[in-house]
C-alpha cells in the first residue's frame, strides 16, 4: 500500500484524529465519551508544539490513521538521555493487516535513529492484545506494567504488627539499612525519571519499602492517586515472594490515605513485569492497565 504522512495543522485534521482514537476506543469495547475533549486538547497542543510529531497517513486517497510521538529527554543513572516517546499509533480497519503498520513504525523509527535519539519508547493497553505480537516481532521488549484499582473501601486498615509508616525525610542512619536496596529503588525504569519517595514503611526495626504519592486526574478527569516509586526491600522478600501480610499493610495504609483525600482509583508502576510485587499487588485486586515497551535504537553509520 503506498501511503504518504501529511503534518497534522488544521483544527479539521485534528478531528480526524479524534474520531480514529474514538473509533479504536469502541473497537476494543471501551466508551470513548469521557476522553474526547480532552483528546482533542492534547492532540491541538501536539500539533502547535515543536517537540511533537503528529501526522495523518493517507492511503489509496484516504486518511487511513495516524502517529503521534513527543520528545522526551529521560534523567537516568548516566546522564540525560534523549528519548522518542510513542503516543498513539492509529490505523483504521481496513489499513490493517497489509503491512502498512509495520512500514510506518519502520519510517518513524529510522526518523527518530537519523535525529539522534536513542531509545523508543511506548505504552499499549493491557486489553489490546493484538498489538502484543506487534511489538514484539519488531523488536520491542516489554520493561514495565502500569497496574490500577478502583478505590471503593471506607475506614482505616487493620495494622500490622511492627509496621510502621515514617515520613521520608533524609535516609535514616541506621546499620541495617545499607546503600543497595535504595540505589535499587532511585535507579529509574526505561520511561521516565527516578521519583522521590515520601513515605517510608519499616517492621521491627528493619526498612521494608518506600512509595511516593502524587495525585493527579486521568484522561477522563476522574481523581486518581499515583504511588510511584513502590518498592520492596530484599528484607521483604520470602523464599515465595513478598510477606503478603506485609504488603497488604503497606497498601491499605497508602489505599486507604488516598480514598481520605477523595482519589477515585490508584495506579502503581512496576519496572519489572514478572516481579514478585507486581504479582502481590495483583492478588490485592490491582489490574493491569498499560503495558510498557522500549526498544533501543542503534547510531546511523556515518557516511564514508
Amino acid at each position: 500500500m503506498r501511503w504518504r504522512a501529511r503534518p497534522v495543522v488544521e483544527h479539521a485534521q485534528v478531528a480526524q484524529c479524534v474520531a480514529l482514537q474514538a473509533e479504536s476506543l469502541r473497537n476494543r469495547g471501551a466508551d470513548p465519551a469521557g476522553h474526547l475533549e480532552r483528546l482533542t486538547r492534547r492532540l491541538t497542543a501536539g500539533a502547535g508544539s515543536a517537540a511533537d510529531v503528529l501526522v495523518t497517513v493517507e492511503a489509496s486517497g484516504a486518511c487511513q490513521g495516524f502517529l503521534w510521538s513527543s520528545l522526551r529527554t529521560l534523567r537516568g543513572p548516566r546522564g540525560d538521555t534523549l528519548v522518542c516517546h510513542l503516543d498513539s499509533i492509529v490505523l483504521t480497519r481496513a489499513a490493517r493487516g497489509q503491512g502498512l503498520g509495520s512500514e510506518l513504525m519502520s519510517r518513524f523509527e529510522q526518523d527518530a535513529r537519523e535525529a539522534g535519539f536513542a531509545a523508543v519508547s511506548l505504552n499499549s493497553m493491557a486489553d489490546n492484545h493484538r498489538v502484543a505480537g506487534f511489538y514484539e516481532r519488531l523488536g520491542y521488549e516489554l520493561v514495565g506494567l502500569d497496574l490500577e484499582k478502583a478505590l471503593t473501601h471506607s475506614g482505616p486498615p487493620a495494622p500490622e504488627p511492627g509496621l510502621r509508616r515514617l515520613p521520608w525525610g533524609e535516609p535514616p542512619e541506621r546499620p541495617d539499612i545499607d546503600a543497595a536496596p535504595l540505589r535499587d529503588a532511585f535507579e529509574p525504569g526505561p520511561g521516565g525519571r527516578p521519583p522521590l519517595p515520601t513515605e517510608r514503611f519499616e517492621q521491627h526495626g528493619a526498612l521494608l519499602g518506600l512509595v511516593g504519592t502524587a495525585f493527579r486526574r486521568a484522561t477522563d478527569g476522574t481523581p486518581i492517586v499515583v504511588f510511584d516509586p513502590f518498592f520492596l526491600t530484599p528484607v521483604f522478600l520470602t523464599p515465595l515472594g513478598p510477606s503478603p501480610a506485609s504488603v497488604r499493610g503497606i497498601v491499605a495504609d497508602r489505599e486507604h490515605a488516598a480514598h481520605e483525600s477523595g482519589a477515585e482509583r490508584a495506579y502503581v508502576t512496576i519496572w519489572e513485569p514478572r516481579s514478585p510485587t507486581a504479582r502481590v499487588l495483583q492478588d490485592l485486586g490491582y489490574q493491569i492497565g498499560r503495558h510498557k515497551w522500549w526498544k533501543g535504537l542503534t547510531k546511523p553509520r556515518s557516511a564514508t
